[in-house]
């Protein structure tokens, strides 16, 4: 068996299983299926069907932002209000240029305070 022998279907299945990074994907490949495997092959063989591809890194930013918005639900007043900071820093420009207005500084330092709180919580 070599790279190109792997069905599409494997293939797809691979790359959803590793959330879209193609790095990985050709790590997975190489290990599943005992065939060696580099990131410039999978990139090429993905980009040939780029609405594919569009689809699942979509669906890893819907499952971003639901986890976003549970954030902005949360009963911590403190993890809430930097969560819908994000939110609106991110969601409330205009859509050509979400982040424009807002330093990427101050978008490091919002989700920083997010992860840290979480992490507080959690221990």
């Amino acid at each position: 068996m070599n790279f190109d022998s792997i069905s599409n279907h494997d293939f797809w299945g691979t790359i959803r299983e590793n959330d879209g990074l193609l790095a990985i994907t050709a790590r997975a490949i190489t290990r599943r299926f005992g065939v060696a495997c580099s990131y410039r092959q999978v990139k090429e063989r993905a980009e040939a069907d780029p609405v594919k591809l569009a689809e699942i890194r979509e669906n890893l930013l819907d499952m971003a932002e639901k986890n976003l918005l549970k954030l902005m639900k949360s009963p911590d007043e403190s993890v809430c209000l930097q969560a819908t900071a994000f939110y609106l820093a991110t969601k409330g420009a205009k859509p050509e240029t979400p982040t424009s207005h807002v330093p990427d500084e101050k978008i490091r330092e919002i989700v920083t305070q997010v992860i840290t709180e979480l992490h507080n919580k959690t221990q």
